[in-house]
């Protein structure tokens, strides 16, 4: 095991005096990979509470619709599909498109305030999926002063 890593050692310091490349293989980055990391690097720090980049997930934080803000991160994944981004919660099928990753995250941000109040209009005979979904959204979202 040694001799292999003075090996590689020694070959990347001759490449390097040659003035070539000491990787193998070159590394490429596809258009919506560098496209998440520009939108990482410039988004707003009171709107996002974590990153992840395998898989591209965010933690929303902050305001929503509504006078509504959100009490904890709230996870959602980005997927790039068919030159648009999708931005859509992991845990339910809850999701907004738009052709850049702001304006999917800001669609997102308007549904999930739709949503909690069109499930709290018919919080009466509702199946055990709408109950769950209700009640992760309320104990995620609070009502504040306007």
């Amino acid at each position: 095991m040694r001799k292999q890593s003075t090996r590689r050692m020694s070959v990347a310091r001759k490449r390097q005096e040659q003035g070539m490349n000491v990787l193998r293989r070159r590394i490429h980055f596809g258009l919506e990979d560098m496209s998440f990391w520009h939108w990482v690097v410039f988004a707003p720090d009171d709107e996002y509470a974590w990153f992840s980049f395998l898989p591209r997930q965010v933690g929303l934080v902050g305001s929503l619709p509504n006078n509504r803000r959100l009490t904890k991160p709230f996870p959602v994944s980005l997927t790039h599909d068919n030159g648009e981004w999708l931005a859509s919660d992991p845990v339910y099928s809850m999701h907004a498109v738009g052709p850049r990753i702001h304006e999917a995250v800001a669609k997102f941000r308007h549904i999930l305030s739709d949503y909690l109040d069109i499930l709290s209009e018919h919080q009466g005979p509702m199946s055990q999926h709408l109950r769950d979904q209700l009640a992760y959204l309320q104990e995620m979202i609070e009502e504040t002063q306007a």
